[in-house]
C-alpha cells in the first residue's frame, strides 16, 4: 500500500504520455529548453477568483 506521499509522487500514465508528446512537439519545433513547473499548490487552482498577489500559498518546512 502506498503512503500519501508516495501516492502524490506517482505519476499517472496519461501525465507521462502527455509530457512525452509535448517533448516530441518541442523537439519538432527545434526547441532546446523546456521549463517544467509543478503548480499543484498554485493560488489560481485553489479558491475561484483568488488574487495571486495577496493570496500567496503558505508552505510548511516539509513542503
Amino acid at each position: 500500500m502506498l503512503t500519501n506521499n508516495e501516492r502524490k509522487m506517482k505519476k499517472s500514465p496519461i501525465t507521462v504520455e502527455e509530457f512525452n508528446n509535448q517533448v516530441a512537439f518541442m523537439k519538432d519545433m527545434s526547441a532546446t529548453k523546456i521549463v517544467v513547473a509543478e503548480l499543484g499548490g498554485a493560488v489560481h487552482q485553489q479558491v475561484p477568483g483568488a488574487d495571486p498577489l495577496t493570496s500567496r500559498p503558505h508552505f510548511s518546512d516539509q513542503q
